[in-house]
């Protein structure tokens, strides 16, 4: 088996027949062996039997059932399944081109281990073989998106070998909702010897929409992310990767403020006066104050997240807090 394809799948009964047409039309140009992983995480609408119909005349198909557990359980158990030398992951909602699939694709050589598609700002394809530490670090800087390139951080866009994951233990990290994919790249670039980069592009995000929604785990969740990240970053033993650990904890306390203090005011969880005091407790840990302090990747953040970077580095909680509020009222943060 050449390519095992992973599909996580959750309560999608009206986009989940899109992304198996896709893939379809591209395993029908596709000269090698392909396999397709439907992974049903628990949907209670009819999805799974929607697939169960589809795999009737596609045997290159399948469905595997569990209990709901997140969309890192089920890539984990799309990965336990797989056979193919290469693994892709893809969403159940997601757009793909064929066309441009194949051609990415055809790109993979052997003993390859990552192949990054839709990378800006790259003229050419770059092959790295024999990474070194150095090329590993401007790799994380890229990912973080303070690099000469942008590496998108979805797994969807993205070729992995299946001798990376299995040889090195990687998999999903099921304690985490949000920064799942940042965290799972990181670990595969560390791990990885032979890298492809290329500017060409299969797969297209949904469109965003705006609109607000509290999320109780968002605070758990940013925290825990901050402590795997930040651990991830001092086992690197080298000070060229603080800069990179900087911009996760700045991009972190940023979230929280607007994805989860202000969002949960709106909603009534908790006043302002509250939600300062937790701020200036999250911010004053030593996960985050010494680099919140620093202004010198000011230039990689947006008006509004530059706004609370210097607002937090003079300690201006409460102040953070309402200007979070009045800019999400102005623009509201957008989500997928």
């Amino acid at each position: 088996m050449d390519l095992s394809i992973v599909i996580p799948m959750y309560n999608c009964e009206s986009t989940i027949n899109n992304v198996l047409n896709s893939i379809y039309s591209f395993i029908d140009k596709c000269d090698e062996n392909v396999e397709v992983i439907c992974v049903d995480d628990g949907s209670k609408d009819s999805t799974a039997n929607i697939v169960e119909e589809f795999i009737k005349n596609n045997d290159v198909f399948s469905l595997i059932k569990k209990e709901n557990g997140g969309v890192s359980s089920a890539r984990n158990t799309g990965i336990s399944k797989a056979e193919g030398k290469y693994i892709m992951f893809f969403d159940a909602d997601d757009i793909i081109d064929s066309e441009k699939l194949l051609d990415v694709w055809k790109k993979v050589k052997p003993d390859i281990d990552l192949l990054f598609s839709d990378v800006t700002a790259l003229k050419e394809d770059q092959i790295i073989s024999g990474v070194t530490k150095n090329q590993k670090i401007e790799l994380y800087k890229d990912l973080a998106d303070i690099g000469e390139h942008r590496i998108p951080i979805g797994v969807n866009f993205t070729i992995y070998s299946r001798k990376l994951l299995t040889d090195n233990e990687l998999s999903f990290d099921t304690n985490l909702r949000v920064g799942e994919d940042m965290y799972f790249n990181l670990r595969c670039i560390n791990a990885a010897k032979n890298i492809i980069l290329t500017n060409k592009k299969y797969y297209y995000l949904q469109e965003a929409h705006s609109v607000y929604l509290f999320k109780k785990e968002n605070l758990d969740n940013e925290l825990y992310f901050r402590k795997v990240t930040d651990e991830f970053f001092n086992n690197q033993n080298d000070n060229q990767v603080t800069i990179v650990n900087q911009r996760m904890a700045a991009k972190g306390i940023i979230f929280l403020v607007y994805r989860y203090f202000v969002p949960g005011i709106f909603e009534k969880q908790f006043t302002v006066y509250e939600a300062s005091k937790k701020l200036k407790a999250i911010s004053q840990s030593d996960k985050y104050e010494k680099y919140i302090s620093l202004g010198n990747l000011d230039k990689y953040f947006s008006g509004r997240e530059k706004l609370v970077r210097k607002l937090l580095s003079k300690h201006q909680y409460w102040l953070t807090i309402v200007a979070g509020m009045i800019m999400n009222k102005l623009k509201p943060e957008k989500r997928y």
